[in-house]
Order: C-alpha cells, then structure tokens, then sequence
C-alpha cells in the first residue's frame, strides 16, 4: 500500500485520508445506533424515537451522498437526493421547534389574574380615592355584569360624541345658509 500511496498526488492522499477516517465515525455511531435492539426502540418515548428516526435518515442521506461522489458523481445534481435532504432538513427544523417550545416562557396564571384584576376599576366610584368595587368579593357573574355596563357606556359616549360631532355640522351648515340668505338679501 505504500508503494500505491507515492504514485497518487499528496492532495488526493489527504483527501482519501479524511474520507476515510470519517467513513470510520459513521461507522461507529452506525453501530453504538444499530445496537439497540427495535423492540426496544419501539418503547422510547414519541420525541426520542422522532430523533433516532431523523438521525437514520440523515445518516443515510448523507452515506449516499457519499457513495455518489465516490463514483466521480455530482450530488448535487441527484434531485430525488436533494428533495430528500431537504426534507429531512424541514422536519429537522419542525423536531427544533418543539424542543424549542420547553425552553419558552409560560405564563404564570395566578400573576396574570392579579395583574388584570388589580386593572379593573370601577367607573361609578367616587373621587375621594376610595378604591370602588373589592373585585374579589363579587361574584363571577357580578364581574361579567360590570364588563357589560362599562361597554354599554363607552357605546354610549361614542354615540353622545356622534351626536355631538353631527349637531355641530348641522349648526355650521345652518350658520353658512343663513349667511348667504342675508347676503343675499342686501
């Protein structure tokens, strides 16, 4: 073999080196991967059993794509190889994505329910600066018919603010007839 090594050029040499010692990890991850048994594959939880399915799928994309360029082909070239690696790619992305879902912040309901209740105020309470209503102390369906008041008399003051924007056109198209009738009559 050494004799072989001396006629080929130092670059492919290098070259086959690094194939061939990364040819070897696959190799052994291969088999620390095929040494578990399927049945035993099968009680992993649906996660763990999603990432062991997309690394064997990955692993043998990838050895393929290997193959493919041992026998002097472009990869690349190979659209059946490509759509397959990229959708290995999206659910890949899609296995991320959930395990980055455990990582996200998570709403603290109690914390949330303060917040909101400690929000509301009631609009019927005096300006001495007493608090108004205890919301605590009322009952849900006290809660849901204080909501209902207050919409009813925002709907009310939009549709006075209505009634007063229209008045007020009403008054400046009067005053403008009434202007050019006495305008008219000199």
């Amino acid at each position: 073999m050494e004799h072989d090594q001396e006629s080929l050029p130092p670059s492919l040499v290098e070259q086959l080196t690094k194939f061939h010692e990364a040819l070897n990890k696959v190799e052994d991850a291969a088999n620390l991967f095929m040494s578990v048994p399927y049945s035993e594959h099968l009680k992993r939880d649906p996660l763990t059993k999603a990432r062991c399915d997309l690394t064997t799928l990955f692993s043998v994309n990838s050895l393929y794509w290997m193959y493919l360029c041992t026998q002097g082909k472009n990869p690349k070239s190979d659209e059946e190889l490509t759509n397959e690696i990229n959708r290995t790619k999206k659910y890949m992305a899609k296995l991320k994505e959930f395990d980055d879902r455990k990582l996200r912040p998570s709403l603290n309901q109690r914390a949330a329910n303060a917040f909101v209740r400690n929000a509301m105020f009631d609009l019927h309470a005096d300006s001495s600066g007493s608090s108004g209503t205890n919301l605590e102390q009322l009952p849900p369906q006290s809660l849901k018919e204080l909501n209902r008041e207050w919409l009813e008399e925002e709907e009310n003051y939009e549709s006075n603010q209505n009634n007063v924007s229209q008045e007020e056109s009403m008054d400046e198209s009067f005053t403008a007839e009434n202007s050019q009738e006495s305008q008219n009559d000199t």
